[in-house]
């Protein structure tokens, strides 16, 4: 029993990473097309859809690429945040192609809006998601301590949920203060900075002190 369980670990294993080497690929061909293609809106054609089909891997694969058992609420979790880089993908895609083509033109400060309803969504929405994403690595907060411990992932996801909405709303009357873009577009950054960096080093904290308690020689 333990030599089959060993084999069909092993099988999960190479699929897995048959699936990441699949995304990885796809992910290197859309950054090439950005880089090679001259075309805007053929570059924008084929960078979502390598994107769109890494997408749809990952979708497919959720539940092989979580680290532990996935309750039936953190599978819609996991499906949300998939659904959710999807959509974002295609409104993105779609918004450029229509500036592109000159459907539509944006003044400046429309564009700093855009810009700022872009991040809060982003902001809010993984602040309501990330306390339920099981521990994987592949969706979510992933850094070098995060993906190595269950329970270090799963604090710092909850600190993402407490600070979602107080930086988003630090973030508005930041970004509602100015009326260029470049403005905008650098306090954008320093909150998506403070975002990460928040949970990131508190869960930083707590695994160093959990692999290394005091006193310990």
């Amino acid at each position: 029993e333990e030599l089959a369980e060993r084999s069909r670990q092993l099988q999960r294993n190479a699929l897995a990473g048959k699936k990441r080497g699949q995304i990885i690929f796809l992910s290197f061909a859309a950054l090439l097309i950005m880089i090679g293609v001259r075309d805007p809106m053929v570059s924008l054609g084929l960078v979502g859809g390598c994107f769109g089909l890494a997408l749809l891997i990952l979708d497919r694969n959720l539940v092989l690429f979580s680290e532990t058992t996935v309750s039936p609420a953190q599978r819609k979790a996991l499906r949300a945040a998939t659904v959710f880089s999807a959509a974002c993908l295609a409104a993105g895609i779609l918004l450029c192609a229509l500036i592109q083509a000159k459907v539509i033109t944006l003044t400046e400060q429309q564009e700093g809006w855009l810009l700022m309803g872009i991040f809060s969504c982003v902001f809010l929405f993984c602040g309501a998601l990330s306390p339920r994403l099981p521990f994987q690595r592949h969706t979510g907060l992933r850094l070098p301590w995060t993906v190595q411990d269950e329970e270090t992932w799963y604090l710092a996801h909850k600190i993402i949920g407490l600070i979602s909405l107080p930086v988003t709303l630090l973030y508005l009357g930041a970004g509602l203060t100015f009326s260029d873009l470049e403005s905008i577009g650098q306090i954008s950054v320093a909150a998506m900075v403070l975002y990460i960096a928040i949970p990131g080093f508190l869960s930083l904290i707590f695994f160093w002190k959990k692999y290394h308690p005091a006193g310990r020689s």
